[in-house]
């Protein structure tokens, strides 16, 4: 009798372990959750001004979008209507641009728009210049834009510097090509007698600036 209790215990003993220790192969694996890459989780994107357009009492704004991969688009629209019949005086320019730009350097790899960057673009404006005597003008005003306006693009350098946080600013030239018609002419007894008509077509800088940019 004692012999079967021993007997008795140990097959209890047994079946309590093995029913605290389930087997390998009810073992549920639990799936690691991967962290979202920045670049999914939020967008970086700036809305800046070019200081020089803005000294020559040209309003510019623009806005640039950082894509990924050290890729951004960029576009940017001025506009100024100054005029002073009395004086023969005309100051105005408006129209826009609008490019891609690839970002490259260390700087550029650990914050995106800032660093070096190298891109493309193009670009259309309308413009009428006249200081009290010989005027100038480009395209047709009072027409649409993508009537009878300038048109050109071209390759651009430049580097953007953190001066302060989110606030930077970009400094960029670009070169390339503008073509379309120019128009001469004089002011003359309150009218406006034109002297010539001739193609446009220019290769040099067609992009200059040094803007003033706020990233969000």
């Amino acid at each position: 009798m004692k012999q079967l209790i021993v007997i008795l215990f140990a097959i209890l003993s047994a079946r309590g372990i093995s029913a605290a220790e389930p087997p390998d192969s009810a073992t549920v694996a639990v799936p690691q959750q991967t962290e979202t890459p920045p670049s999914l989780r939020e967008t970086t994107w700036s809305l800046r001004t070019n200081l020089l357009y803005d000294a020559l009492a040209v309003p510019a704004i623009g806005a640039e979008l950082y894509l990924g991969r050290n890729i951004s688009v960029q576009c940017q629209w001025m506009y100024a209507w100054w005029s002073h019949r009395i004086k023969n005086f005309f100051w105005r320019i408006y129209g826009g641009d609008i490019g891609l730009r690839w970002w490259f350097g260390e700087i550029a790899r650990r914050q995106p728009l800032t660093g070096h960057h190298i891109g493309v673009y193009a670009q259309t404006l309308i413009w009428d210049f006249e200081l009290g005597g010989r005027g100038y003008m480009g395209g047709a005003p009072g027409s649409a834009i993508w009537e009878r306006a300038n048109f050109g693009g071209g390759i651009e350098y430049g580097y953007s510097v953190s001066v302060r946080e989110r606030l930077n600013i970009d400094f960029s030239i670009g070169i390339g090509y503008i073509g379309g018609v120019c128009r001469e002419y004089i002011p003359m007894c309150g009218y406006y007698a034109w002297q010539s008509t001739r193609k446009l077509h220019y290769i040099g800088p067609t992009k200059l600036e040094i803007s003033l940019a706020y990233i969000f």
